[in-house]
């Protein structure tokens, strides 16, 4: 929670973390923009920092803030990952599990009338993350291709073995993402 709080202060202010870390510290909150951040984003951002949880305690979540006015209503809801969720059915192989929760999300989806990202792992052979991801990369299921109306890959061009200096500092930092499946085109 602390880590996307930070990451969406550092977007807002457009400062480096080293000095929002500062500006906390010193007590120098104007200096990064934090109250005003804060103020806007006070109903718009929602962070359950709890692994384990299943897609119905989620739901409930969500619309719980949404009903006790804490939260507006809801755009976009990360599930960030797949590996977290708790659920699924009992005694069940990976793969049918992994299956049952994707076809969740997608009710969730439709349920809260929202677009749900969820993150996934990507497959050994995908590699060290450096390389363009594939939709053949997708981690222990088709379920999540199947069920999903848009599959993102994306990766950190930066940790290529061999990259030339020069490309290097090209691409630092740049996260690359490429759309694997649209449903709809």
């Amino acid at each position: 929670r602390l880590q996307a709080f930070e990451r969406q202060l550092q977007i807002h202010a457009g400062k480096k973390r080293s000095e929002v870390v500062q500006a906390y510290r010193s007590g120098n909150k104007s200096a990064i923009q934090a109250d005003e951040f804060v103020a806007n984003y006070r109903k718009r951002l929602a962070i359950i920092d709890k692994p384990g949880l299943t897609l119905d305690q989620i739901k409930r979540r969500v619309s719980a803030l949404v009903k006790l006015k804490l939260l507006n209503p809801v755009r976009l809801l990360v599930i960030d990952y797949l590996g977290y969720l708790a659920g699924g059915p009992k005694n069940a192989s990976l793969v049918e599990r992994v299956s049952e929760l994707a076809r969740g999300v997608k009710q969730i989806a439709k349920e809260l009338h929202t677009v749900v990202l969820l993150i996934s792992q990507t497959s050994r052979n995908a590699g060290d993350g450096s390389e363009e991801v594939t939709i053949t990369d997708a981690r222990d299921s088709g379920a999540i291709e199947d069920s999903a109306d848009f599959l993102i890959g994306c990766w950190r061009p930066e940790l290529k073995t061999g990259i030339s200096e020069e490309r290097f500092y090209q691409v630092e930092g740049d996260l690359w993402f490429k759309i694997l499946k649209g449903r709809r085109g």
